[in-house]
């Protein structure tokens, strides 16, 4: 159950000064109820069946804007954003596999500039993310504490108590003449956890460098890149458009480049 109360507001200081204020106040409730039908249509007790938990968060933003012409202006912004815990739900008997995960936060900053002209827009950005208990994926034994003990994989989210994202990205669309389109985009980010020494994942075996048959290693991914976040990444993508009898038909490519990331 989810429920959230939000406003935003504009002043106009001056014709081309504006400055903005608004929050949210969000309110989160989930329940979990674990139920194990087993082939031998028996129900599986659980060590904890039911439980609920209940986020609340109170997130403001604020942003200022200049215009300096025509259709440009170059602007900042300050915003926090909140994302509610949950339950990892894999199916245990043991009260400690039924994870919480804790809420996630982000303090977001951001700088940029936009402009729109007759035949080009451009914009580009600097921004600045700090995260408070992100969610990550971790791939852990079963159930490592049964008996017997079930080591076989499984992907869990968990937390990573810091992270910081940090980066530049811009594009450029220009219309060089009717009905085509070419844009031009790049971004450059820096993407680490912060302090996470006791981050839990798949390793390899230090004698062969193989995987290891199950997850469940405790590991060091203290500013390691960040899962899924290439350092650079940047693409091309062209249109045209021609008339036809049943309106328009449009003709695309696009050409992109990632840098190699973790996953």
């Amino acid at each position: 159950e989810a429920y959230a109360i939000y406003a935003d507001a504009t002043y106009h200081v001056t014709d081309k000064l504006a400055v903005g204020i608004g929050g949210r106040y969000s309110h989160d409730k989930k329940t979990q109820d674990n139920r194990q039908l087993g082939l031998n249509l028996l129900t599986t007790n659980f060590v904890v069946p039911q439980s609920s938990t209940s986020f609340n968060k109170f997130t403001p933003r604020a942003t200022i804007r200049y215009e300096v012409a025509d259709r440009t202006n170059v602007y900042a912004t300050v915003s926090r954003g909140f994302r509610a815990g949950s339950y990892n739900s894999a199916a245990s008997t043991v009260a400690a596999s039924t994870l919480v995960i804790k809420p996630e936060t982000i303090t977001a900053y951001e700088v940029g500039f936009k402009t729109a002209r007759r035949m080009f827009r451009a914009e580009i950005a600097a921004f600045y993310y700090d995260y408070k208990n992100l969610n990550v994926s971790l791939t852990v034994p079963r159930c490592a504490t049964c008996t017997p003990p079930d080591f076989s994989p499984t992907l869990i989210v968990g937390n990573a108590p810091k992270a910081k994202i940090k980066g530049v990205d811009g594009s450029i669309t220009a219309t060089p003449f009717e009905k085509f389109n070419v844009t031009v985009g790049a971004a450059y980010v820096h993407a680490r956890y912060g302090r996470f020494p006791n981050a839990v994942g798949q390793g390899t075996n230090a004698t062969n460098t193989l995987n290891v048959g199950f997850g469940g290693q405790t590991q060091d991914w203290t500013g390691q890149q960040m899962a899924r976040a290439p350092n650079f990444t940047a693409n091309l993508t062209a249109d045209y458009s021609v008339p036809v009898a049943a309106g328009e038909l449009r003709r695309s490519g696009k050409v992109k480049y990632s840098a190699r990331y973790v996953v």
